[in-house]
């Protein structure tokens, strides 16, 4: 009876060493087949072709390719000679307009809080705002100093010297940008009066991520002139620093901050944690045995 009692535990034995064997060797099976599809699924990597010198990746979704320019002295010198050097009222702004020494007519309320009905307007749909004794008045595409000099012109027509003071005191949702990725904390920006470079924005967030982030893959999404272009800067050396502190920031730009390789291979690890966890267990069995 001891003879057959070892056999049978022996058994036991080898069937659950055959099980072990069978789970590892499926698991990595399947590791390979999933890292390998990850390589040829269409969209996984980006595909750059030579057109008219520059780079371009293919968003197959939208079916067209979208330029990628890496981001240089020459690039920045052309880019910095369209910036806006004056904000320019658009829709959604709200404006703040005090009228100094008329108290009857336009009472001083700033003092109480930021946006009081009393003198705050928001530009509407066609740039334009009401205000007393002015009527309608086209503000958009203005600069603050000339929606100030129409507003006095309008004024002075039923009040001797009017003293006018006009601030934004609210950006339209329009003037954001987006930082988003291996961010410390992503982050909404609103681009107003002064100009954010892209130091700064990624100063705002906390930095990037200096354990699953990629310096050298940043990526500045923008649209302009009906065109997507996709600006790249390396941030791994102190030089390229320089140039993330001349490039400056426009509305709607989408700053993504890349993911570093071993990053995407313990997050692809991290999936087959439930199976790992099995194959451990099954190897304490074998052992415990």
């Amino acid at each position: 009876m001891t003879i057959m009692h070892i056999n049978i535990t022996r058994t036991m034995i080898t069937i659950d060493t055959m099980i072990s064997n069978n789970i590892k060797f499926s698991i990595q099976i399947l590791i390979l087949l999933f890292v390998s599809g990850c390589s040829v699924v269409p969209g996984m990597n980006i595909p750059k072709t030579g057109i008219f010198g520059d780079d371009y990746v293919y968003i197959k979704d939208a079916e067209r390719f979208i330029k990628i320019v890496t981001v240089t002295p020459e690039i920045l010198e052309a880019q910095n000679k369209d910036i806006e050097i004056n904000y320019l009222i658009s829709p959604g702004d709200v404006l703040t307009v005090v009228v100094w020494g008329q108290p009857e007519a336009f009472p001083v309320t700033q003092s109480l809080q930021i946006n009081h009905p009393i003198n705050a307007r928001t530009v509407d749909a066609n740039g334009e705002i009401f205000f007393p004794f002015a009527g309608n008045i086209e503000v958009k595409n203005l600069t603050i100093e000339q929606a100030r000099e129409l507003i006095t012109t309008k004024l002075a027509s039923s009040f001797m010297d009017p003293q006018v003071d006009v601030t934004v005191t609210k950006y339209n949702n329009n003037r954001r940008a987006f930082l988003l990725g291996e961010i410390s904390q992503p982050k909404v920006i609103t681009l107003g009066i002064e100009q954010i470079n892209l130091t700064s924005a990624i100063a705002e967030a906390r930095g990037i991520n200096m354990i699953t982030s990629d310096p050298e893959s940043i990526y500045i999404i923008r649209g302009q002139e009906n065109e997507e272009i996709i600006y790249k800067i390396n941030l791994k050396t102190p030089a390229e620093f320089l140039l993330a502190n001349e490039f400056y920031l426009q509305p709607k730009d989408v700053i993504f901050i890349g993911t570093a390789s071993i990053t995407r291979w313990n997050r692809l690890i991290g999936q087959f944690f439930p199976f790992a966890s099995l194959v451990n267990q099954v190897d304490q069995i074998s052992n415990r045995d």
